[in-house]
């Protein structure tokens, strides 16, 4: 009996100085805080894309040949002192958090090395300002024990590593993560919160959120049609002239900048993409493909690249070579690959079965998450 009321005593004690959605936030902090910041630190191997990221921010990789690719993740890398001669073709949203880590990196770490983990900070302080906003709107006029019921939910979905891992790295899926994370939470925010002045900061929150998770990279471009009809849906709890007008106004930016980005943005992966689509879609499941080459118009000769990368170092054509980009990609494109697979579903089918495998990966298997020297 004494056991039970202490026990009651503490959590009562517990709830008055940190509510549910502290909680979660503390919660959640804490275990992405060791697995980006506390030895053995963790993050992503480099599976060839960075350099585009790279390039773009002032950074480069020192000592190449000791530079570990896929196998280990590697948390430094050198700050340029002088001019950058490598063209800005890398255009993302990402690239605003990058710039940020390197500035905070300079002030608290040094000019000349960068450290990863301050880019993992960024993301992770953004983070947890989602997650209290999420938190903020399930909440609201639920009962206090429920709301921890929630905020362990909560720190259930949030707190994978298997998400939090991407923060320790420079691939995009960070930034869409989290353009993600406060779209839903906005969404959730407008739905159960008050109306009036506590709403009217959202939209413009929204219409942010929407632009980072849309500007991390051309593939996610598609998203703004399933995020358009989100949008018209929220015209339901928006009553009042001026909810109507700022939805409105949010969707309509949230258009155009979609189709600058698209006109404006140079498509800096599109090469890649479409090479894999080849080598690793059309060419993956058929026997012959220097005949399904040859029947699209391109030199048989192609064939022998069937589930090549384009980041291989050794391969039987140089990917980014003049020659292939003459004579295999410029020859090619999107609708080139979808009609190959129309005219050959059995081949289709295999590659939706092969993909379907991996579904709920999402740390890509072939990458390594600690650094060499800790093994």
């Amino acid at each position: 009996m004494k056991l039970k009321q202490s026990g009651q005593k503490y959590l009562r004690y517990f709830s008055k100085y940190i509510s549910p959605t502290l909680f979660a936030v503390i919660v959640v902090g804490i275990i992405t805080s060791i697995l980006l910041f506390v030895p053995p630190i963790n993050g992503l191997g480099d599976n060839g894309s960075y350099y585009r990221v790279l390039n773009s921010s002032g950074l480069f990789i020192e000592k190449s040949n000791d530079y570990q690719f896929f196998t280990y993740f590697n948390k430094n890398f050198s700050i340029m002192q002088y001019y950058n001669q490598y063209p800005k073709t890398f255009a993302s949203t990402q690239q605003l958090f990058i710039s940020l880590a390197i500035w905070l990196n300079k002030i608290f770490f040094s000019s000349e090395l960068f450290d990863i983990r301050f880019l993992g900070g960024v993301y992770l302080i953004v983070y947890l300002g989602g997650i209290y906003l999420l938190m903020t709107g399930l909440t609201v006029g639920v009962s206090r024990k429920r709301s921890y019921l929630i905020a362990l939910f909560v720190i259930f979905i949030l707190g994978d590593t298997s998400y939090t891992i991407y923060f320790n790295s420079f691939y995009a899926e960070a930034v869409s993560f989290l353009g993600s994370l406060y779209i839903f939470a906005a969404i959730i925010y407008l739905y159960r919160v008050a109306r009036g002045r506590q709403k009217a900061w959202v939209y413009p929150l929204l219409f942010i959120s929407t632009v980072v998770l849309i500007g991390s990279s051309r593939q996610q471009y598609l998203l703004i049609v399933g995020l358009f009809f989100v949008g018209l849906g929220l015209f339901a709890f928006a009553k009042s002239k001026g909810s109507r007008l700022a939805l409105w106004t949010v969707l309509g930016a949230m258009m155009g900048f979609t189709l600058l980005a698209a006109v404006f943005i140079p498509a800096s992966n599109y090469d890649r993409d479409l090479y894999h689509s080849l080598t690793r879609g059309v060419m993956l499941e058929t026997n012959t493909p220097d005949r399904r080459m040859r029947d699209g118009g391109i030199n048989q000769q192609y064939g022998l690249a069937k589930g090549t990368s384009y980041f291989d170092e050794y391969s039987p054509v140089a990917p980014d070579s003049d020659q292939v980009q003459k004579d295999l990609l410029k020859k090619t494109n999107p609708v080139w690959v979808l009609l190959n697979y129309v005219n050959h579903p059995t081949e289709l089918k295999k590659l939706l079965d092969l993909a379907v495998q991996d579904v709920y990966l999402v740390k890509p298997s072939e990458l390594g998450n600690y650094e060499k020297k800790q093994t």
